[in-house]
Protein backbone atom coordinates (compact mmCIF):
# COMPACT_ATOMS: atom_id res chain seq x y z
CA UNK A 1 0.00 0.00 0.00
CA UNK A 2 2.68 2.48 1.07
CA UNK A 3 4.50 1.72 -2.19
CA UNK A 4 1.40 2.64 -4.21
CA UNK A 5 1.18 5.63 -2.27
CA UNK A 6 4.50 6.82 -3.31
CA UNK A 7 4.03 6.50 -6.87
CA UNK A 8 0.80 8.47 -6.68
CA UNK A 9 2.21 11.64 -6.85
CA UNK A 10 3.81 10.86 -10.42
CA UNK A 11 0.17 9.87 -11.80
CA UNK A 12 -1.29 12.57 -10.76
CA UNK A 13 1.82 14.89 -12.05
CA UNK A 14 0.88 13.46 -15.86
CA UNK A 15 -3.02 13.64 -15.30
CA UNK A 16 -1.89 17.64 -13.76
CA UNK A 17 -0.12 17.70 -17.62
CA UNK A 18 -3.19 16.78 -19.32
CA UNK A 19 -5.39 19.40 -17.75
CA UNK A 20 -6.78 21.92 -20.33
CA UNK A 21 -4.87 24.69 -19.03
CA UNK A 22 -1.66 23.20 -20.10
CA UNK A 23 -2.81 21.55 -23.21
CA UNK A 24 -1.02 24.87 -25.16
CA UNK A 25 2.18 23.22 -25.29
CA UNK A 26 0.72 20.35 -27.26
CA UNK A 27 -0.54 21.98 -29.80
CA UNK A 28 3.44 23.70 -31.14
CA UNK A 29 3.95 20.33 -31.66
CA UNK A 30 1.69 19.52 -34.41
CA UNK A 31 2.01 23.38 -35.82
CA UNK A 32 5.65 22.86 -36.14
CA UNK A 33 5.18 19.62 -37.92
CA UNK A 34 2.82 21.12 -40.41
CA UNK A 35 5.50 23.81 -41.16
CA UNK A 36 7.98 21.38 -41.57
CA UNK A 37 6.47 19.57 -43.95
CA UNK A 38 5.41 22.29 -46.03
CA UNK A 39 9.40 23.56 -46.03
CA UNK A 40 9.79 19.78 -47.32
CA UNK A 41 6.82 20.23 -49.98
CA UNK A 42 7.63 23.49 -50.94
CA UNK A 43 11.48 22.54 -50.68
CA UNK A 44 10.62 19.27 -53.03
CA UNK A 45 8.49 21.97 -55.56
CA UNK A 46 11.63 23.81 -56.32
CA UNK A 47 13.79 20.49 -56.44
CA UNK A 48 11.16 18.67 -58.72
CA UNK A 49 9.77 21.05 -60.42
CA UNK A 50 11.38 24.96 -60.73
CA UNK A 51 15.13 23.38 -60.86
CA UNK A 52 14.43 19.51 -61.94
CA UNK A 53 16.72 20.84 -64.85
CA UNK A 54 19.47 22.00 -63.14
CA UNK A 55 19.24 18.76 -60.98
CA UNK A 56 18.67 16.39 -63.53
CA UNK A 57 22.00 17.99 -65.59
CA UNK A 58 23.62 17.64 -62.33
CA UNK A 59 22.82 13.84 -61.88
CA UNK A 60 23.58 13.29 -65.77
CA UNK A 61 26.81 14.70 -65.62
CA UNK A 62 28.01 11.92 -62.98
CA UNK A 63 27.28 8.96 -65.57
CA UNK A 64 26.77 10.69 -68.84
CA UNK A 65 29.41 12.71 -71.28
CA UNK A 66 28.72 14.35 -74.31
CA UNK A 67 30.47 13.65 -77.39
CA UNK A 68 31.25 15.20 -80.49
CA UNK A 69 30.44 13.38 -83.97
CA UNK A 70 32.38 13.80 -86.66
CA UNK A 71 30.56 13.95 -89.73
CA UNK A 72 31.92 11.47 -92.11
CA UNK A 73 34.05 13.62 -94.56
CA UNK A 74 32.82 13.81 -98.57
CA UNK A 75 34.81 10.97 -100.78
CA UNK A 76 37.12 11.81 -103.49
CA UNK A 77 36.89 10.16 -107.23
CA UNK A 78 38.32 10.60 -110.52
CA UNK A 79 35.95 10.63 -113.12
CA UNK A 80 35.71 7.60 -114.07
CA UNK A 81 34.30 6.99 -110.07
CA UNK A 82 37.85 5.32 -108.97
CA UNK A 83 38.16 6.78 -105.45
CA UNK A 84 41.31 8.57 -104.56
CA UNK A 85 40.26 9.90 -101.14
CA UNK A 86 38.57 7.80 -98.45
CA UNK A 87 38.11 7.64 -94.78
CA UNK A 88 39.12 4.47 -92.64
CA UNK A 89 38.37 3.80 -88.72
CA UNK A 90 40.89 5.36 -86.31
CA UNK A 91 40.76 6.19 -82.69
CA UNK A 92 41.80 8.74 -80.03
CA UNK A 93 43.07 7.66 -76.59
CA UNK A 94 42.30 9.94 -73.69
CA UNK A 95 42.39 9.17 -69.78
CA UNK A 96 39.66 10.67 -67.34
CA UNK A 97 42.19 10.91 -64.17
CA UNK A 98 38.90 10.67 -61.86
CA UNK A 99 38.35 7.05 -62.73
CA UNK A 100 42.20 6.01 -62.60
CA UNK A 101 42.83 3.87 -59.53
CA UNK A 102 46.80 3.21 -60.12
CA UNK A 103 48.44 6.01 -62.51
CA UNK A 104 52.01 4.16 -62.18
CA UNK A 105 50.45 0.88 -63.45
CA UNK A 106 47.65 2.54 -66.01
CA UNK A 107 50.79 4.85 -67.52
CA UNK A 108 53.04 1.63 -67.51
CA UNK A 109 50.74 -0.37 -69.12
CA UNK A 110 49.42 2.32 -72.24
CA UNK A 111 53.30 2.99 -72.73
CA UNK A 112 53.55 -0.64 -73.44
CA UNK A 113 51.00 -0.51 -76.65
CA UNK A 114 51.63 3.48 -77.32
CA UNK A 115 55.59 2.81 -77.71
CA UNK A 116 55.81 5.98 -75.13
CA UNK A 117 57.80 6.96 -72.21
CA UNK A 118 55.75 5.78 -69.18
CA UNK A 119 56.97 8.67 -67.39
CA UNK A 120 55.88 11.44 -70.07
CA UNK A 121 52.34 9.69 -69.46
CA UNK A 122 52.69 9.74 -65.79
CA UNK A 123 53.07 13.32 -65.92
CA UNK A 124 50.58 14.10 -67.94
CA UNK A 125 48.25 12.21 -66.10
CA UNK A 126 48.87 13.80 -62.80
CA UNK A 127 48.66 17.21 -64.32
CA UNK A 128 45.66 16.81 -65.84
CA UNK A 129 42.61 18.60 -63.94
CA UNK A 130 40.53 16.08 -65.65
CA UNK A 131 40.79 14.75 -69.06
CA UNK A 132 43.91 13.96 -70.72
CA UNK A 133 44.68 13.23 -74.43
CA UNK A 134 47.22 10.58 -75.03
CA UNK A 135 46.79 9.20 -78.75
CA UNK A 136 45.32 10.23 -81.91
CA UNK A 137 44.54 8.51 -84.72
CA UNK A 138 44.82 5.03 -83.34
CA UNK A 139 44.45 2.44 -85.63
CA UNK A 140 42.47 -0.54 -84.85
CA UNK A 141 44.80 -3.11 -84.26
CA UNK A 142 46.17 -0.60 -81.12
CA UNK A 143 43.07 0.07 -80.30
CA UNK A 144 41.44 -3.19 -79.89
CA UNK A 145 44.96 -3.17 -77.39
CA UNK A 146 44.18 -1.10 -74.94
CA UNK A 147 40.53 -2.14 -74.94
CA UNK A 148 41.65 -5.53 -74.07
CA UNK A 149 43.22 -3.88 -70.85
CA UNK A 150 40.35 -2.46 -69.49
CA UNK A 151 41.73 -0.27 -67.23
CA UNK A 152 39.58 2.53 -65.33
CA UNK A 153 39.39 5.84 -66.98
CA UNK A 154 40.88 5.15 -70.20
CA UNK A 155 38.46 6.27 -72.85
CA UNK A 156 38.66 4.98 -76.83
CA UNK A 157 36.50 7.06 -79.10
CA UNK A 158 36.19 5.82 -82.57
CA UNK A 159 36.68 8.69 -85.40
CA UNK A 160 38.06 7.80 -89.08
CA UNK A 161 40.71 9.01 -91.00
CA UNK A 162 42.00 10.04 -94.79
CA UNK A 163 43.75 7.65 -96.58
CA UNK A 164 44.73 7.62 -100.08
CA UNK A 165 44.93 4.49 -102.17
CA UNK A 166 47.08 6.07 -104.97
CA UNK A 167 49.77 7.61 -102.56
CA UNK A 168 52.14 9.79 -103.88
CA UNK A 169 50.14 9.90 -107.08
CA UNK A 170 48.27 13.12 -107.71
CA UNK A 171 49.33 13.74 -103.92
CA UNK A 172 50.09 17.60 -104.67
CA UNK A 173 46.78 18.12 -105.99
CA UNK A 174 44.51 15.99 -103.60
CA UNK A 175 46.18 17.08 -100.98
CA UNK A 176 45.73 16.27 -96.90
CA UNK A 177 43.99 16.53 -94.17
CA UNK A 178 45.52 17.91 -90.44
CA UNK A 179 44.81 16.42 -87.13
CA UNK A 180 41.76 17.91 -86.89
CA UNK A 181 40.15 15.95 -90.21
CA UNK A 182 40.12 19.62 -92.04
CA UNK A 183 41.39 20.43 -95.50
CA UNK A 184 45.12 21.44 -95.59
CA UNK A 185 46.65 21.57 -98.98
CA UNK A 186 45.30 20.65 -102.07
CA UNK A 187 41.49 19.61 -103.17
CA UNK A 188 41.19 19.21 -99.53
CA UNK A 189 41.32 22.83 -98.46
CA UNK A 190 39.83 24.08 -101.71
CA UNK A 191 36.82 22.14 -101.38
CA UNK A 192 36.87 21.82 -97.49
CA UNK A 193 33.04 23.13 -97.32
CA UNK A 194 31.76 20.61 -99.29
CA UNK A 195 33.91 17.99 -98.16
CA UNK A 196 33.66 18.70 -94.04
CA UNK A 197 30.27 17.79 -93.76
CA UNK A 198 28.80 19.27 -90.50
CA UNK A 199 29.32 17.58 -87.03
CA UNK A 200 26.94 16.65 -84.59
CA UNK A 201 26.85 15.65 -80.67
CA UNK A 202 25.66 12.93 -78.93
CA UNK A 203 25.07 11.85 -75.01
CA UNK A 204 26.71 8.90 -73.87
CA UNK A 205 26.23 6.76 -70.61
CA UNK A 206 29.47 5.87 -68.31
CA UNK A 207 30.54 3.46 -66.42
CA UNK A 208 32.56 3.47 -63.14
CA UNK A 209 35.57 3.41 -65.13
CA UNK A 210 34.17 6.42 -67.12
CA UNK A 211 33.68 4.79 -70.32
CA UNK A 212 31.11 5.40 -72.74
CA UNK A 213 28.41 2.41 -72.63
CA UNK A 214 25.50 3.04 -74.90
CA UNK A 215 23.40 6.04 -75.96
CA UNK A 216 21.48 7.53 -73.43
CA UNK A 217 18.93 9.03 -75.84
CA UNK A 218 18.29 9.76 -79.54
CA UNK A 219 20.57 13.66 -78.72
CA UNK A 220 22.20 13.47 -82.01
CA UNK A 221 21.96 16.90 -83.55
CA UNK A 222 22.78 18.17 -86.51
CA UNK A 223 25.50 15.38 -88.32
CA UNK A 224 25.57 16.06 -92.05
CA UNK A 225 28.09 14.15 -94.24
CA UNK A 226 30.36 15.41 -96.58
CA UNK A 227 29.32 15.50 -100.39
CA UNK A 228 31.55 13.86 -102.49
CA UNK A 229 34.15 15.72 -105.52
CA UNK A 230 34.42 13.73 -108.63
CA UNK A 231 37.35 14.90 -110.42
CA UNK A 232 38.15 15.49 -114.06
CA UNK A 233 41.24 13.50 -113.56
CA UNK A 234 41.34 10.00 -115.49
CA UNK A 235 43.36 8.17 -112.54
CA UNK A 236 45.02 5.60 -115.30
CA UNK A 237 46.55 8.72 -117.37
CA UNK A 238 47.75 10.07 -113.45
CA UNK A 239 49.56 6.97 -112.97
CA UNK A 240 51.31 6.70 -116.35
CA UNK A 241 52.80 10.22 -115.79
CA UNK A 242 54.12 9.87 -112.61
CA UNK A 243 55.85 6.49 -113.57
CA UNK A 244 57.34 9.06 -116.39
CA UNK A 245 58.14 11.48 -114.93
CA UNK A 246 59.89 9.88 -112.34
CA UNK A 247 61.72 7.66 -114.84
CA UNK A 248 62.75 11.11 -116.53
CA UNK A 249 64.06 13.08 -113.42
CA UNK A 250 65.75 9.87 -112.66
CA UNK A 251 67.06 9.38 -115.89
CA UNK A 252 68.65 12.83 -116.38
CA UNK A 253 69.25 13.86 -112.52
CA UNK A 254 66.39 16.82 -112.62
CA UNK A 255 65.90 18.65 -109.35
CA UNK A 256 62.01 18.42 -110.14
CA UNK A 257 59.61 18.75 -113.28
CA UNK A 258 56.01 18.36 -114.20
CA UNK A 259 53.22 16.94 -116.86
CA UNK A 260 50.21 18.04 -117.33
CA UNK A 261 47.36 16.38 -119.61
CA UNK A 262 43.82 18.65 -120.63
CA UNK A 263 41.36 17.82 -123.26
CA UNK A 264 41.79 20.83 -125.25
CA UNK A 265 37.99 21.12 -126.22
CA UNK A 266 36.97 21.46 -122.70
CA UNK A 267 39.40 22.45 -120.78
CA UNK A 268 39.36 19.13 -118.51
CA UNK A 269 42.22 18.27 -116.47
CA UNK A 270 43.11 14.19 -117.20
CA UNK A 271 46.47 14.31 -115.12
CA UNK A 272 48.75 17.02 -113.30
CA UNK A 273 51.41 15.23 -111.88
CA UNK A 274 54.83 16.70 -110.17
CA UNK A 275 58.78 15.67 -108.90
CA UNK A 276 59.44 15.55 -106.55
CA UNK A 277 56.31 14.74 -104.68
CA UNK A 278 55.44 12.94 -101.59
CA UNK A 279 52.80 10.49 -100.16
CA UNK A 280 49.72 12.21 -99.37
CA UNK A 281 48.93 9.38 -96.21
CA UNK A 282 52.19 10.60 -94.59
CA UNK A 283 52.47 13.76 -95.59
CA UNK A 284 54.10 15.37 -92.53
CA UNK A 285 56.89 13.51 -93.40
CA UNK A 286 58.32 15.54 -96.23
CA UNK A 287 59.40 18.78 -96.97
CA UNK A 288 56.44 21.40 -97.13
CA UNK A 289 58.11 22.52 -100.44
CA UNK A 290 57.05 19.05 -102.05
CA UNK A 291 53.30 19.56 -101.39
CA UNK A 292 53.52 22.51 -104.34
CA UNK A 293 51.04 22.27 -107.43
CA UNK A 294 54.29 22.67 -109.77
CA UNK A 295 51.95 23.26 -112.76
CA UNK A 296 50.34 26.21 -111.20
CA UNK A 297 52.99 27.35 -108.65
CA UNK A 298 56.04 27.24 -110.36
CA UNK A 299 57.02 30.23 -112.95
CA UNK A 300 59.45 29.41 -115.20
CA UNK A 301 61.04 31.17 -119.12
CA UNK A 302 59.57 28.84 -121.30
CA UNK A 303 62.04 29.36 -124.30
CA UNK A 304 60.54 28.27 -127.58
CA UNK A 305 57.48 26.86 -126.85
CA UNK A 306 56.74 30.24 -126.47
CA UNK A 307 57.06 31.04 -129.88
CA UNK A 308 53.31 30.17 -130.89
CA UNK A 309 52.86 33.35 -129.40
CA UNK A 310 55.16 35.18 -132.20
CA UNK A 311 54.11 32.76 -134.96
CA UNK A 312 50.38 33.62 -133.94
CA UNK A 313 50.53 37.38 -134.13
CA UNK A 314 52.78 37.63 -137.35
CA UNK A 315 49.99 35.51 -138.98
CA UNK A 316 46.65 36.90 -137.22
CA UNK A 317 48.33 40.66 -138.20
CA UNK A 318 49.45 39.88 -141.31
CA UNK A 319 52.92 40.66 -140.95
CA UNK A 320 54.12 37.34 -142.22
CA UNK A 321 53.18 34.58 -144.52
CA UNK A 322 54.08 30.91 -144.64
CA UNK A 323 56.93 31.36 -147.45
CA UNK A 324 58.04 34.73 -146.52
CA UNK A 325 61.84 33.75 -145.99
CA UNK A 326 64.00 35.37 -143.41
CA UNK A 327 67.81 35.61 -142.86
CA UNK A 328 69.12 33.79 -139.58
CA UNK A 329 72.65 34.99 -139.92
CA UNK A 330 74.04 31.65 -139.61
CA UNK A 331 73.70 31.27 -135.50
CA UNK A 332 75.03 34.61 -134.30
CA UNK A 333 73.40 38.25 -134.48
CA UNK A 334 73.47 41.40 -132.24
CA UNK A 335 70.36 43.38 -131.85
CA UNK A 336 70.35 45.98 -129.08
CA UNK A 337 73.99 45.21 -127.80
CA UNK A 338 72.62 41.90 -126.58
CA UNK A 339 73.77 38.85 -128.80
CA UNK A 340 71.02 36.22 -129.88
CA UNK A 341 72.05 32.38 -130.79
CA UNK A 342 70.99 29.71 -132.72
CA UNK A 343 71.47 26.25 -131.59
CA UNK A 344 72.70 25.47 -135.54
CA UNK A 345 74.27 28.04 -137.97
CA UNK A 346 70.80 28.90 -139.87
CA UNK A 347 70.79 30.98 -142.81
CA UNK A 348 68.05 31.46 -144.94
CA UNK A 349 64.75 30.14 -144.05
CA UNK A 350 61.14 30.46 -144.64
CA UNK A 351 58.95 31.62 -142.00
CA UNK A 352 57.36 28.11 -140.99
CA UNK A 353 61.23 26.86 -141.04
CA UNK A 354 61.76 29.20 -138.91
CA UNK A 355 59.94 27.69 -136.13
CA UNK A 356 60.35 24.35 -137.11
CA UNK A 357 63.98 24.34 -136.66
CA UNK A 358 63.31 26.88 -133.47
CA UNK A 359 65.55 29.95 -134.54
CA UNK A 360 65.61 32.55 -132.10
CA UNK A 361 66.97 34.96 -134.78
CA UNK A 362 64.30 34.16 -136.72
CA UNK A 363 61.93 35.00 -134.49
CA UNK A 364 63.36 37.91 -133.06
CA UNK A 365 63.51 39.42 -136.42
CA UNK A 366 59.83 38.76 -137.15
CA UNK A 367 58.90 40.41 -133.95
CA UNK A 368 60.73 43.56 -134.89
CA UNK A 369 58.06 43.72 -137.29
CA UNK A 370 54.76 42.93 -134.87
CA UNK A 371 55.70 45.32 -132.69
CA UNK A 372 55.32 45.66 -128.97
CA UNK A 373 52.17 46.43 -128.57
CA UNK A 374 50.37 44.02 -130.67
CA UNK A 375 53.33 41.14 -129.23
CA UNK A 376 51.75 41.90 -125.31
CA UNK A 377 48.01 41.77 -126.60
CA UNK A 378 49.14 38.69 -128.60
CA UNK A 379 50.89 37.32 -125.19
CA UNK A 380 47.48 38.21 -122.89
CA UNK A 381 45.00 36.59 -125.80
CA UNK A 382 46.72 33.45 -124.60
CA UNK A 383 46.23 33.69 -120.83
CA UNK A 384 49.76 34.78 -120.10
CA UNK A 385 50.41 37.25 -117.13
CA UNK A 386 47.10 36.10 -115.43
CA UNK A 387 45.58 33.22 -113.29
CA UNK A 388 43.80 30.45 -115.40
CA UNK A 389 41.16 29.96 -112.50
CA UNK A 390 41.69 26.41 -111.65
CA UNK A 391 39.98 25.28 -108.60
CA UNK A 392 43.20 24.57 -106.98
CA UNK A 393 44.67 26.86 -104.34
CA UNK A 394 48.60 28.61 -104.85
CA UNK A 395 47.93 29.52 -108.42
CA UNK A 396 50.64 32.33 -109.48
CA UNK A 397 49.70 34.39 -112.46
CA UNK A 398 53.18 34.39 -114.25
CA UNK A 399 55.21 37.29 -115.32
CA UNK A 400 54.50 39.29 -118.35
CA UNK A 401 55.50 43.03 -117.64
CA UNK A 402 53.33 45.86 -119.72
CA UNK A 403 55.39 47.18 -123.05
CA UNK A 404 55.81 50.12 -121.05
CA UNK A 405 58.25 48.19 -118.56
CA UNK A 406 60.40 46.75 -121.78
CA UNK A 407 64.23 47.23 -123.00
CA UNK A 408 64.89 47.95 -125.96
CA UNK A 409 65.76 44.06 -126.35
CA UNK A 410 62.89 42.69 -124.41
CA UNK A 411 60.53 42.15 -127.99
CA UNK A 412 63.23 40.63 -129.12
CA UNK A 413 63.86 38.13 -125.85
CA UNK A 414 60.31 37.51 -125.46
CA UNK A 415 59.60 36.53 -128.77
CA UNK A 416 61.72 33.26 -127.93
CA UNK A 417 60.62 33.11 -124.60
CA UNK A 418 62.76 34.52 -122.46
CA UNK A 419 61.93 37.56 -120.26
CA UNK A 420 58.48 36.34 -119.47
CA UNK A 421 57.32 33.72 -116.84
CA UNK A 422 54.90 31.35 -117.46
CA UNK A 423 53.49 28.14 -115.42
CA UNK A 424 53.09 24.87 -117.05
CA UNK A 425 49.21 25.16 -117.03
CA UNK A 426 49.62 28.34 -118.71
CA UNK A 427 51.37 27.42 -121.40
CA UNK A 428 49.52 23.79 -121.65
CA UNK A 429 46.14 25.54 -122.11
CA UNK A 430 48.08 28.33 -124.91
CA UNK A 431 48.34 24.79 -126.88
CA UNK A 432 44.77 23.58 -126.28
CA UNK A 433 44.12 26.95 -128.15
CA UNK A 434 45.76 25.78 -130.98
CA UNK A 435 44.76 22.33 -130.59
CA UNK A 436 41.10 23.27 -130.64
CA UNK A 437 41.00 25.65 -133.24
CA UNK A 438 41.54 29.30 -131.74
CA UNK A 439 39.58 29.06 -127.96
CA UNK A 440 41.34 29.64 -124.66
CA UNK A 441 39.36 27.28 -122.61
CA UNK A 442 39.15 27.58 -118.84
CA UNK A 443 40.83 24.62 -117.38
CA UNK A 444 38.78 22.91 -114.81
CA UNK A 445 39.73 19.90 -112.46
CA UNK A 446 35.86 19.48 -110.70
CA UNK A 447 33.54 17.60 -113.09
CA UNK A 448 30.91 17.34 -110.16
CA UNK A 449 29.87 18.13 -106.48
CA UNK A 450 27.01 15.59 -105.29
CA UNK A 451 25.25 15.42 -102.20
CA UNK A 452 24.60 12.02 -99.76
CA UNK A 453 21.46 12.58 -100.94
CA UNK A 454 22.74 12.35 -104.63
CA UNK A 455 22.12 16.00 -104.97
CA UNK A 456 24.30 17.40 -107.96
CA UNK A 457 25.32 20.55 -106.19
CA UNK A 458 27.79 21.41 -109.05
CA UNK A 459 28.66 20.19 -112.52
CA UNK A 460 31.26 21.39 -114.57
CA UNK A 461 30.28 23.13 -117.70
CA UNK A 462 33.12 24.36 -120.40
CA UNK A 463 34.30 27.74 -120.15
CA UNK A 464 35.72 29.63 -123.88
CA UNK A 465 37.38 32.40 -122.32
CA UNK A 466 37.90 34.24 -125.63
CA UNK A 467 39.27 33.38 -129.10
CA UNK A 468 42.97 33.36 -129.62
CA UNK A 469 43.32 33.14 -133.42
CA UNK A 470 40.91 31.96 -136.69
CA UNK A 471 40.20 28.55 -136.96
CA UNK A 472 42.59 29.70 -140.60
CA UNK A 473 45.33 30.77 -138.23
CA UNK A 474 44.85 27.41 -135.64
CA UNK A 475 45.56 24.96 -138.76
CA UNK A 476 48.55 26.92 -139.81
CA UNK A 477 50.21 26.34 -136.87
CA UNK A 478 49.37 23.27 -136.52
CA UNK A 479 50.85 22.11 -139.66
CA UNK A 480 54.16 24.27 -138.70
CA UNK A 481 54.04 22.05 -135.08
CA UNK A 482 53.65 18.98 -137.43
CA UNK A 483 56.71 19.64 -139.41
CA UNK A 484 58.77 20.59 -136.23
CA UNK A 485 57.93 16.56 -134.85
CA UNK A 486 58.55 15.27 -137.86
CA UNK A 487 62.08 16.60 -139.02
CA UNK A 488 62.22 19.86 -136.57
CA UNK A 489 63.36 20.08 -133.13
CA UNK A 490 60.87 17.93 -131.68
CA UNK A 491 61.46 14.31 -133.50
CA UNK A 492 62.34 12.40 -130.76
CA UNK A 493 58.45 12.87 -129.59
CA UNK A 494 57.64 10.58 -132.91
CA UNK A 495 54.97 7.46 -133.21
CA UNK A 496 55.19 5.46 -136.33
CA UNK A 497 52.08 6.14 -138.25
CA UNK A 498 50.62 9.08 -136.04
CA UNK A 499 50.00 12.80 -136.85
CA UNK A 500 51.60 14.65 -133.40
CA UNK A 501 52.07 18.24 -133.06
CA UNK A 502 54.37 19.56 -130.83
CA UNK A 503 57.40 22.36 -130.13
CA UNK A 504 60.57 22.02 -127.62
CA UNK A 505 61.41 24.54 -125.09
CA UNK A 506 64.99 24.74 -123.97
CA UNK A 507 65.43 28.07 -121.72
CA UNK A 508 68.69 29.31 -119.39
CA UNK A 509 68.05 29.93 -115.88
CA UNK A 510 69.06 32.78 -114.02
CA UNK A 511 71.93 32.87 -112.64
CA UNK A 512 72.29 32.36 -108.88
CA UNK A 513 75.44 34.34 -108.21
CA UNK A 514 75.30 37.04 -111.19
CA UNK A 515 73.42 38.93 -113.50
CA UNK A 516 72.26 37.38 -116.57
CA UNK A 517 71.14 33.76 -117.76
CA UNK A 518 73.46 30.47 -116.55
CA UNK A 519 75.36 28.59 -118.81
CA UNK A 520 74.94 25.11 -116.91
CA UNK A 521 71.05 25.45 -115.79
CA UNK A 522 68.11 24.91 -118.13
CA UNK A 523 64.57 24.63 -118.07
CA UNK A 524 63.43 21.62 -120.19
CA UNK A 525 60.10 21.59 -122.48
CA UNK A 526 57.76 20.26 -124.82
CA UNK A 527 54.09 20.85 -125.58
CA UNK A 528 52.37 18.64 -127.83
CA UNK A 529 48.64 17.46 -128.58
CA UNK A 530 47.33 14.44 -130.67
CA UNK A 531 46.21 13.46 -133.07
CA UNK A 532 47.19 17.02 -134.66
CA UNK A 533 43.46 17.16 -136.23
CA UNK A 534 40.56 17.40 -133.90
CA UNK A 535 42.94 16.49 -131.04
CA UNK A 536 41.94 14.72 -128.01
CA UNK A 537 44.78 15.29 -125.88
CA UNK A 538 47.74 18.13 -125.05
CA UNK A 539 50.67 17.28 -123.06
CA UNK A 540 53.07 19.23 -121.87
CA UNK A 541 56.60 17.91 -119.87
CA UNK A 542 58.94 20.17 -117.92
CA UNK A 543 62.12 18.93 -116.47
CA UNK A 544 64.07 21.37 -114.17
CA UNK A 545 67.90 21.23 -114.70
CA UNK A 546 68.05 17.85 -116.68
CA UNK A 547 71.67 16.87 -117.15
CA UNK A 548 73.89 16.08 -118.86
CA UNK A 549 71.70 16.92 -122.05
CA UNK A 550 69.48 19.81 -121.46
CA UNK A 551 67.78 20.04 -124.20
CA UNK A 552 63.87 19.84 -124.52
CA UNK A 553 64.53 17.87 -127.72
CA UNK A 554 66.38 15.46 -125.83
CA UNK A 555 64.96 15.46 -122.42
CA UNK A 556 61.41 16.45 -122.57
CA UNK A 557 60.18 14.96 -125.85
CA UNK A 558 61.07 11.54 -125.46
CA UNK A 559 58.74 11.77 -122.37
CA UNK A 560 55.76 13.09 -124.22
CA UNK A 561 56.65 10.05 -126.43
CA UNK A 562 56.09 7.41 -123.67
CA UNK A 563 53.13 9.04 -121.89
CA UNK A 564 51.42 8.98 -125.17
CA UNK A 565 52.06 5.83 -126.55
CA UNK A 566 51.24 4.08 -122.49
CA UNK A 567 47.91 6.17 -123.01
CA UNK A 568 47.08 4.10 -126.64
CA UNK A 569 47.89 1.24 -125.81
CA UNK A 570 45.59 0.93 -122.55
CA UNK A 571 43.16 2.86 -124.94
CA UNK A 572 43.38 0.62 -127.45
CA UNK A 573 44.34 3.99 -129.50
CA UNK A 574 40.97 5.25 -129.04
CA UNK A 575 40.38 7.85 -126.97
CA UNK A 576 36.46 8.81 -128.01
CA UNK A 577 35.68 8.15 -124.40
CA UNK A 578 37.60 11.14 -123.24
Amino acid sequence: MKKFQKNKPLRSRVVAYSTPEKHWRFKLVPLALAVAAAAIALRLVQIQILDSEKYQKLARNQYTKKYVVRAPRGLIYDRNNTPLALNQPCFDLGVDRRFVKDIPATSRRLASVLKANPHEIQTKIRKASRYVQLGRQLDEKTASQVMFMDLPGVQLMQLSERVYPLNEKLAPVLGFVNIEGSGASGLELACDRYLAGKDGATELQRDAKGNPLMTVSNTNTGEESGSDVILTIDHVMQIIAEEELAKATSKFNAKGGSVTIINPNTGEILAMASAPGFDANRANYYPADNWRIRPITDIFEPGSTYKIVTMTAALSEGVKQLDDIIYCENGKYRMFGEEINDTKKLGWLTFDNVFVYSSNIGAAKIAQEIGRNKMFIASRNFGFGNRTGIELPGEVSGILKKPIAWSKFSLAAISFGHEVGVTPLQMAMAYAAVANGGKLMKPAIIKEIRSKENKTLYRFKAQNIRKVMTPETAKKLTAILEQAVEKGTGELAQLPDLKIAGKTGTAQKLADSRRGYSDTHYMASFAGFYPSEQAKIVILVTLDEPNPVHSGGHAAAPVFRAILLRILDFYNKSLDQI
